[in-house]
């Protein structure tokens, strides 16, 4: 079972008897969402979920480009830091995960270190480097290469 699929549905028959119990991923794939053809979820909610699915190519322009944007989010909340700037953290993290999304697609890596950037002491270790490190570690060794 994949880390991404933690929802079991549970397939019963005509009778109510219960036949099996899958993930959620293996009855229901990304490439079906993405597709619009998850007959119980509404229309719109699928348009809405499709791009958020959606992987760009990995290129060495887009992670570079990831990297510059992570190191500067953590070099900036290393500075504002001490000044207890918090919203403008608040607001750097919010930056920091939309550029992310957008160049190298949504990770369910980027949640964890999104939340824990709320906590005052952690904000000021480099997360959004290690986490953009390891999204683009783990994109290429799915991809093989």
């Amino acid at each position: 079972m994949s880390p991404l699929c933690p929802t079991f549905v549970v397939i019963a028959n005509s009778r109510g008897d219960f036949r099996s119990v899958v993930p959620l991923c293996y009855r229901i794939g990304v490439p079906q969402v993405t597709d619009g053809n998850v007959p119980w979820l509404p229309a719109r909610m699928q348009r809405w979920i499709a791009p958020l699915l959606h992987l760009p190519p990995l290129s060495p322009w887009r992670i570079a480009t990831t990297f510059a944007v992570a190191m500067g989010v953590d070099v900036a909340q290393l500075l504002l830091g001490p000044f207890g700037w918090s919203l403008a953290d608040q607001g750097l993290d919010l930056v920091a995960m939309a550029a992310t999304v957008w160049l190298l697609g949504f990770h369910p890596l980027l949640l964890p270190t999104f939340v824990v950037e709320i906590l005052p002491v952690v904000d000021v270790l480099p997360t959004w480097t290690g986490c953009v490190g390891l999204v683009v570690a783990r994109r290429r060794r799915r991809a093989g290469t």
